[in-house]
């Protein structure tokens, strides 16, 4: 009988699933009883006959056991690296020690930097309209200079929001920090963290409140909405919504009801107040300021959807100038919200800058710790070469391919970096409270955030890999014929490399060392310098 007649696609399908090792076994038994059937029953039946037996080694308990074995002989091996990597960390304890001592501490640095890093990007970026969301500038040319400033008159919101259809709202935001007595039966607080502004600034900014009405909380000029822990400390236990507050203030006290119960302000925003009250409360007492040269309190515009801010900024741009005769060339723009915090620094009118710059400077910081601690793992790994070259040899001589050996030492500075990093986030944690009074901030470790666990795997293959990579293709190289003859030394060239790694490190390291000396002379000398009065006699009285 011609091979031709045996039905092709049972065959395609066992070689999807069976390996090599059992399809020429199991193909040829197919096979051979094909032609049986065929000498025996007719040529339809046969095949009839060979398609169900193709069907039978479908069978669940066949495929399991006898299943591929490409995928369980990988995850064996790189099983197989890890143990010897965990054995090989142990017979050298001093080695392993420090290596990860060395690790932990720059990673440790480099991830409290990160959270602050991270922090200073999130400012403000938690509100749900943040990209309509601008604060008004001020911009005049005197002088052949141009100078730039984000304090506005009270008129400027009502206005732009009266006669430009593309705004969506505007608020006004005044912080005078003014001196204000707030009084709860017996309780007696003095505060300077409270803001004037209108009813539209809870609908512009994600501030929510978890008593009130955010549309009318502000509505009556003796309404206030206070912060959950301003409200505690005023109030106690008892409720305080819908309460009654004693605020006073130059001489005049005033009573306002809490008609809004607001949430405490995440660490990550520039506002910052415990309490607001409307600019209605100011009307109410004949202070409403309508002049366009007053610049004392801040303006922010929510445009609609779908419009060009660039657009925008051209219609706005001549309102003051239409308004306030004696500053001929002033301009008014709008600038992002989401920018305010890193890139508020002008120069000539135009953003040139601002915290970035610190930003930038910190994470070129952070990464340069963890490569010198990298390269304290390189260093370290290079100069035990000799003791791991016989290993190396024995292991060649078995049959080793060199990238199973590079797979090999990968997979030691893999472990090495976990554990590493499992210290310096316990460290890091233990860390946060005395850095965050360092930096004066709110920084927190977030263990139930998926990123935060992405970033870390992400982080310790990175280490891992740039770390190892080196020295595993240095260990993997070695030759040996040579080890085992006694005649093997490391080259000039790989020496070379080494001594320049040692170098760059102990520079970077002096480099900050001097760094910190100078700044910490200079803060100091700043401190104390000589100004000129006895500070011990001087005393400031405001009006």
């Amino acid at each position: 009988m011609k091979e031709k007649n045996i039905p092709k696609w049972p065959i395609k399908l066992l070689r999807q699933v069976y390996s090599e090792h059992f399809l020429e076994e199991i193909e040829g038994d197919l096979i051979q009883r094909f032609f049986k059937d065929q000498e025996k029953y007719s040529h339809n039946k046969a095949r009839r006959k060979f398609i169900w037996s193709s069907v039978r080694y479908f069978r669940l308990g066949i495929l399991l056991r006898n299943r591929k074995y490409n995928t369980p002989t990988q995850i064996n091996m790189i099983t197989n690296y890890f143990k010897v990597a965990y054995r090989v960390m142990f017979r050298y304890k001093a080695f392993t020690t420090l290596n990860i001592l060395a690790l932990s501490v720059g990673l440790t640095g480099a991830l409290l930097l990160f959270l602050w890093i991270q922090q200073e990007f999130s400012y403000d970026q938690f509100h749900a309209d943040k990209q309509r969301i601008y604060k008004a500038w001020n911009r005049t040319t005197q002088s052949g200079k141009t100078a730039a400033w984000s304090s506005t008159p009270r008129i400027l919101a009502p206005t732009l929001k009266e006669e430009f259809s593309s705004i969506e709202s505007t608020t006004s935001v005044a912080q005078w920090e003014s001196k204000q007595l707030f009084t709860v039966d017996n309780t007696r607080l003095l505060k300077t963290t409270g803001i004037y502004t209108t009813a539209d600034f809870l609908n512009i900014f994600s501030f929510p409140l978890v008593k009130g009405n955010q549309n009318t909380a502000l509505n009556e000029p003796m309404s206030i909405i206070l912060t959950q822990s301003f409200a505690k400390q005023l109030f106690g236990d008892k409720e305080a919504y819908g309460e009654t507050v004693t605020l006073g203030e130059s001489g005049y006290s005033f009573e306002f009801q809490v008609t809004g119960i607001m949430e405490d302000l995440p660490p990550n925003t520039e506002f910052k107040f415990e309490y607001l009250i409307p600019f209605k409360f100011l009307e109410s007492i004949d202070e409403n300021d309508t002049f366009w040269g007053n610049n004392n309190l801040s303006t922010y515009v929510k445009i609609k959807e779908g419009v060009d801010i660039d657009v925008v900024n051209h219609a706005i741009r001549d309102i003051k100038k239409r308004n306030y005769a004696k500053d001929p060339n002033a301009e008014v723009f709008l600038y992002p919200l989401t920018k305010m915090r890193l890139y508020s620094r002008f120069e000539n009118g135009v953003p040139a800058g601002g915290r970035i710059e610190v930003i930038r400077m910190l994470i070129i910081l952070g990464i340069c710790l963890v490569v010198i601690a990298c390269i304290n793992f390189i260093n370290l790994s290079t100069a035990r070469a000799q003791r791991r070259a016989k290993e190396v040899a024995v292991r060649k001589v078995t049959g080793a391919f060199r990238y199973t050996l590079i797979l090999q030492f990968l997979c030691e500075s893999l472990l090495i970096t976990f554990v590493a990093a499992l210290i310096s986030v316990v460290v890091a944690f233990i860390s946060l409270p005395f850095f965050n009074q360092l930096i004066d901030q709110q920084l927190s470790l977030n263990f139930d955030q998926v990123n935060f666990w992405l970033v870390a795997v992400s982080i310790i293959i990175g280490v891992g890999l740039l770390a190892g990579t080196y020295p595993a293709i240095i260990l993997s190289a070695f030759k040996p014929v040579k080890i085992l003859k006694g005649t093997f030394s490391m080259s000039l060239n790989k020496n070379f490399i080494r001594n320049a790694l040692v170098v760059f490190q102990f520079g970077f390291a002096i480099m900050l060392i001097v760094s910190v000396i100078v700044i910490n002379k200079q803060i100091d000398h700043v401190q104390n310098r000589a100004s000129g009065y006895d500070k011990n006699d001087l005393i400031y009285q405001p009006l």
